[in-house]
């Protein structure tokens, strides 16, 4: 591979020194030869090229499981809820207005969303529109 030099201007800075911060840099950027340079011994010709990808399988109805539509969107539901109720039950009683930050949610609006999380999935699934500002 050869290699080609690139020069990157990063801009003078009067007040640092010249050891931190260099006003250029050098880099290697390893690069390709053009096609023209290689020589024509290298190429192969396309009838000995193997084909990169093999022909799919055709699939037949009798090997497709039939699933349900929830099983196949959420796989592992059943472990995230069970996740998620381990989560809420450790949030501790009476300290609801608790805020991680300032500008957070309150740990009791956060338990809350979590929540509400699972019921939203439910309705993605049984509605064939959902209308965030709507009446629930």
């Amino acid at each position: 591979m050869n290699e080609k030099a690139v020069l990157i201007d990063q801009g003078a800075r009067q007040a640092s020194p010249p050891h931190y911060y260099p006003h250029n840099l050098l880099i290697r950027i390893p690069t390709m030869p053009r096609a023209s340079a290689r020589s024509k011994s290298s190429r192969k010709s396309s009838k000995s090229r193997k084909p990169t990808r093999k022909p799919a399988r055709k699939s037949t109805a009798r090997s497709i499981k039939q699933e349900s539509p929830h099983a196949l969107l959420f796989p592992d539901l059943e472990s995230e809820l069970a996740t998620t109720r381990r989560m809420l039950e450790r949030v501790p009683n009476g300290s609801n207005d608790w805020r991680p930050h300032t500008k957070s949610r309150t740990l009791g609006e956060l338990a809350t969303h979590v929540a509400q999380l699972p019921g939203f999935g439910i309705l993605m699934l049984t509605r064939n529109e959902f209308d965030g500002l709507g009446p629930r």
